[in-house]
């Protein structure tokens, strides 16, 4: 029979028995198993295909398009590997490790989330890898090798998982496009909204807080015989938002995805990338409008202050693991599909041994999210927000076999469950803000992810 992945001398299936061989080394000068990562570059399949896998087999996957490189990848599965050393024979692009978690670590609100974990971290099975610019794709699987064993045994465990990837993605069926899900409905009365905003207002002008960011939610309902697409939203979420980061989970039969332009942290050795996003303004229907609506938001003394609060917390949570911290001057206009945002770039030279988890750690959550002071604001959320935001607002990411990885925070997201979706956004709220201009920016957030939602008959695979 052909090997599907093999197309010829210039793609060959990798070497299982000298990869395991070389793991079962590690293993055994550890004295624990070791996680062999290994693989080759693949000419079939895409990783939307890889993740559709995933959520048909009602296992664990994960989907993340980077728009700093363009490369897309998908995982699938999952090992629990924490702790154990790393073999990687050759070097192979893509995650190692996938993770994220929920907002708060403990649901307030029962909701849609109950049966959504509230951390993950994982080892998968397989991943798939894209690069955009030259559509090269490796594919890596990950497999623990244990001090003793039969390297035959595991190197044809390994081969025959290979080739029944490869048979799958061969086999994938041609991706549905699906249909735009209809209208939203608020689970939250604006009459309910403007009394927490104007709750909150009232305490940043006594200077019990300075800043909170109250979130709310949509519910959208697919048309009878039809269900939600998680990977036909995904399509649409790149094809729309080519300068997001564009992710997608699967766990059992849920999916979260969303087009997040907020990065919480892009590690490569010891340099760290991030910024500030605080501040919200649409788009205009011309570029006259354009120009004076940005213009205009970067007059406006109430998002000036937001950001600048964002600005200020990121530097001090920062501060004791950098060597140093650099800071854009003014705040510069972000301009994305609909919507525009105040930016300030951020970035720091890391202390040695700091890792991605760390700066995670010190990050989440961004006073965009959450407020300031930090403790005050969730404090508050969690006394006043009538529904569990779940992985909303959370850190989300991957990290690759040299210690490089991304995180993003997880906003214009949705989570999936059948024919149903919710998706989630929240505004920021300091002294002076009006409740119903909250309210009309949350709207606004809700539309990058509400307009990408897609459905297909229920039937469909």
């Amino acid at each position: 029979m052909l090997d599907p992945l093999h197309h010829g001398p210039d793609r060959p299936a990798p070497d299982f028995p000298s990869a395991v061989a070389r793991a079962r080394g590690v293993a055994r000068a550890a004295g624990c198993p070791a996680l062999l990562r290994v693989g080759g570059p693949v000419g079939i399949g895409a990783p939307l295909d890889l993740f559709e896998l995933a959520r048909r087999g009602a296992r664990s996957g994960t989907y993340w398009r980077d728009p700093a490189t363009g490369r897309a990848s998908a995982t699938l599965g999952g090992l629990p590997a924490a702790g154990t050393p790393l073999c990687a024979p050759a070097p192979l692009p893509g995650p190692v490790q996938v993770f994220g978690r929920a907002f708060a670590e403990r649901a307030i609100r029962p909701g849609p989330w109950a049966a959504w974990p509230r951390r993950l971290r994982r080892v998968p099975v397989a991943a798939l890898t894209r690069c955009s610019s030259s559509h090269e794709q490796w594919l890596a699987l990950h497999a623990l090798i244990a001090p003793i064993g039969d390297d035959r045994a595991d190197a044809e465990r390994l081969a025959a998982r290979w080739f029944s990837l490869s048979a799958a993605l061969l086999d994938a069926p041609a991706a549905a496009s699906g249909e735009p899900a209809g209208a939203p409905v608020d689970e939250e009365s604006i009459g309910s909204w403007r009394a927490r905003v104007r709750a909150i207002v009232e305490a940043c002008d006594h200077g019990a807080l300075n800043k909170v960011v109250p979130a709310r939610a949509t519910r959208f309902e697919a048309p009878a015989g039809r269900r939600f697409s998680a990977r036909a939203t995904l399509a649409a979420l790149v094809e729309r938002h080519p300068e997001a980061h564009v992710f997608g989970f699967t766990e059992g039969h849920r999916a979260f995805v969303g087009a997040s332009p907020e990065l919480l942290a892009r590690l490569d050795g010891r340099r760290l990338e991030t910024h500030a996003l605080a501040g919200t303004a649409p788009r205009g229907v011309d570029p006259a409008e354009d120009a004076r609506l940005g213009a205009a938001l970067l007059a406006r003394d109430k998002d000036r202050r937001e950001h600048r609060v964002v600005v200020e917390a990121i530097t001090a949570a920062l501060d004791p693991l950098a060597a140093a911290v650099m800071v854009d001057g003014a705040p510069r206009l972000r301009r994305l599909p609909g919507i525009q945002h105040l930016e300030t770039a951020i970035s720091a030279r890391l202390r040695p041994g700091v890792a991605l988890d760390d700066i995670v750690d010190r990050l989440h959550p961004t006073p965009a999210l959450g407020g300031e002071p930090r403790a005050a604001a969730l404090e508050w959320l969690a006394r006043t927000e009538p529904l569990d935001r779940g992985w909303y607002g959370g850190p989300v990411g991957w990290l690759g076999a040299d210690g490089a990885g991304v995180a993003a925070v997880a906003i214009r997201s949705a989570l999936i469950v059948g024919p149903r979706a919710w998706a989630f956004a929240g505004a920021g709220v300091v002294a002076g803000s009006d409740p119903d201009a909250e309210w009309a920016e949350s709207a606004l957030k809700l539309r990058t992810v509400g307009q990408a939602l897609r459905t297909v008959r229920s039937e469909d695979r």
